[in-house]
């Protein structure tokens, strides 16, 4: 019976500490699921005869790499929550004679008993998470499947290699911080609590200088590609921010609020924040993290859930039209075009199919610089005051985006994506009178990478900006874009797409040009809808489909935050809350006394997130519209929905927590 004797006292352990240890099962157990999951809907999808399913595979494969480190650091932050509360248990081992390696044999079986409920549960509840998660990856990208049940033995390995990993570093981990302290040191190492901590007024300074400073970075942001470059050092400072006003910040406030005799001179407020002031220094850091991780929750989730909704736009924005065609000149582009236009005919002709609802446009480039609320061809470059615009005419700009407006001979329409107002315009000596464009023009195929949109009254105007020197004396490239749908029988459009789709050779219209057309045709290049909506929903679809593990893992973790650190909190305070009621409070009095310690600080997390997310909005819009994401509504929508989802999740959190404190304090 004696070499069963430390397994035993391991299960023993486990199940006497079960306030602790079934939250860090559960957790460990979810962790496995996921990662399992996303091994095993990578693996799946690879087998897949689905092209849209083989790319999204390497999408996930990604994804669960970038998982290991993150699931790693969780196991690790949870752990110490679990080790802090044993030690005084190690502690009397000691005392009562255990050896320290004796004590490690008891931690080693204790590790291997939780690494082996974790890995079952979390691989058996995977093997039915990971048929489902593919069918959910497979709606994502918009196509059907026939799912057989399979459970390939590739993701199991995975998943048994990294947490054997982890748990392993976990155990070494765990031995070395017994190893260092002596029997008295564990044995006392639970009540030894935090002095005062001092209000550093220059940490709480830099919180606020940092915390201002991403802000207004976030504000300043007036395009896209300003947006993405200056968006993570503002996220930085944001980071910063949060955790030197959580940890110094606070403890001001705390202090502010003790000078207030009014507030401060009352049972439930006086206790409360003689409590927090007394432990901040090990809350702050926990608090900030909530913090970051809810912010995290509310970005990743809303961003890419907005970019999924928004797909249409992005689709119409890419190709208008059934079949578009571009096509790029440096000479005899009137002769080039109606080639092109000949082309495509003959090509539907072969199906029996017409060409309907045609658009086309020219449009060219050209670099201004701004001076002031002008745009010319003229004056100084520094590289700061240089935009690259697109220029396009009133007829194409009318048959891409389906308005009627005029135009008329001296004016120019001109939209800005920051919005700034331009009020001359002269390109080589011609001058115009401007008006500007609404944000919500529509967007013109091929425009959304450029921070400028100028439209000129007629094709004359846009040949003369052509005519233009170029700083290299290269001729200036003319684009020619054509779209147009199909009249036809279904059965031929189908064989018609599909031909386009799998045959088209960017040669092919290349070759024909160049024994009909001198010279001048550089290059041309075609999409159609459905390859676009194939490659729309290929992108975005894995990208809401990893945003979910990310999301989950995230809630996880601040879940995981929130209880431990309830549960530290109560062992902690309930000591304290004995005296308080032989002295004589009330159970109602603690109760209420609970609840306003635990609001005061509970909320607050949710509430800077929601602040972080505030100010982001602008940059955020900003970047999606690099994405062609325009419809800033259902961005906005999507953002108060998933904070307000989240925030109800928050809510149901602190209830479940807050009724475990009090149990605890109770007891």
């Amino acid at each position: 019976m004696r070499k069963f004797f430390y397994p035993r006292l391991a299960v023993s352990n486990l199940v006497k500490n079960k306030t602790i240890y079934l939250p860090y099962l559960l957790a460990g157990s979810l962790m496995v699921m996921l990662y399992y999951t996303l091994c095993a809907v990578g693996d799946i999808a690879a087998a897949t005869d689905s092209q849209g399913a083989q790319v999204s595979s390497e999408f996930v494969k990604m994804c669960a790499s970038v998982c290991q480190y993150m699931i790693a650091v969780v196991m690790f932050y949870i752990n110490s929550f679990v080790m802090k509360r044993r030690k005084r248990e190690f502690g009397l081992f000691s005392i009562l004679g255990m050896e320290k390696r004796h004590i490690g044999l008891l931690i080693g079986w204790e590790v291997v008993l939780c690494a082996a409920f974790t890995l079952l549960a979390g691989v058996a509840v995977g093997i039915l998470c990971g048929q489902l998660g593919f069918l959910i990856l497979m709606k994502l990208l918009g196509e059907g499947v026939a799912l057989e049940f399979t459970v390939g033995l590739g993701p199991i390995l995975q998943t048994l290699r990294l947490f054997a990993v982890v748990w392993g570093l976990v155990l070494l981990y765990d031995l070395v911080g017994i190893w260092k302290l002596s029997p008295i040191q564990l044995l006392h190492s639970a009540s030894q609590g935090e002095k005062e901590p001092r209000a550093r007024w220059m940490v709480t300074l830099l919180g606020l200088v940092t915390l201002i400073g991403g802000y207004a970075i976030a504000l300043r942001v007036k395009d896209t590609a300003m947006a993405m470059l200056l968006f993570f050092p503002a996220v930085l400072l944001v980071v910063i921010g949060t955790y030197c006003l959580f940890m110094s910040g606070s403890i001001a406030l705390l202090k502010f609020l003790k000078k207030r005799r009014r507030f401060y001179y009352r049972p439930e407020n006086f206790i409360a924040v003689s409590g927090m002031i007394y432990r901040m220094k090990q809350n702050a850091a926990g608090l900030a993290s909530i913090c970051i991780l809810s912010t995290m929750v509310v970005v990743t989730l809303s961003g890419t859930l907005s970019l999924y909704l928004g797909g249409q736009e992005f689709i119409n924005a890419i190709a208008p039209r059934a079949m578009n065609v571009s096509a790029y000149f440096t000479a005899n582009i009137d002769r080039n075009t109606a080639l092109l236009r000949d082309w495509v005919k003959d090509k539907a002709g072969e199906y029996n199919a017409q060409p309907t609802n045609e658009y086309w446009l020219y449009e060219g480039d050209i670099e201004l610089i701004q001076q002031g609320d002008s745009l010319s061809t003229a004056g100084e470059a520094t590289g700061w005051n240089t935009l690259l615009c697109m220029v396009t005419t009133m007829d194409g700009f009318n048959a891409a985006t389906g308005s009627e407006r005029e135009l008329q001979p001296g004016r120019a329409l001109i939209w800005r994506r920051d919005g700034q107002t331009i009020t001359s315009l002269d390109l080589g000596g011609r001058a115009y009178e401007t008006e500007m464009l609404p944000s919500t023009y529509g967007m013109l195929p091929e425009g959304g990478s450029y921070p400028v949109l100028i439209v000129l009254p007629s094709y004359e105007d846009l040949m003369q900006m052509q005519s233009l020197p170029t700083t290299d004396g290269e001729p200036r490239v003319t684009t020619y874009l054509y779209g147009c749908d199909f009249l036809g029988g279904e059965a031929s459009l189908q064989a018609l797409d599909e031909d386009l789709n799998d045959a088209w050779n960017y040669n092919e219209f290349l070759n024909m040009s160049e024994q009909q057309v001198e010279n001048g045709i550089r290059r041309a290049g075609y999409d159609t809808r459905t390859s676009v909506t194939l490659n729309f929903n290929i992108m975005f679809g894995s990208v809401l489909f990893i945003a979910i593990f990310f999301v989950g893992l995230f809630l996880l973790t601040t879940v995981l935050i929130i209880y431990y650190k309830q549960v530290s909190e109560g062992y902690d305070d309930r000591d304290r809350f004995v005296i308080l009621q032989k002295v004589g409070m009330s159970q109602k009095e603690v109760r209420r006394t609970i609840q306003k310690q635990v609001l005061m600080v509970f909320f607050l997390p949710l509430g800077m997130a929601a602040l972080h997310m505030a100010f982001a909005f602008p940059a955020l819009c900003r970047i999606l519209r690099g994405f062609m994401m325009t419809n800033i509504g259902l961005f906005a929508l999507c953002t108060v929905g998933t904070l307000a989802a989240f925030a109800a999740l928050y809510g149901l959190v602190y209830h479940l927590t807050a009724r475990t404190y009090f149990k605890l304090v109770r007891a």
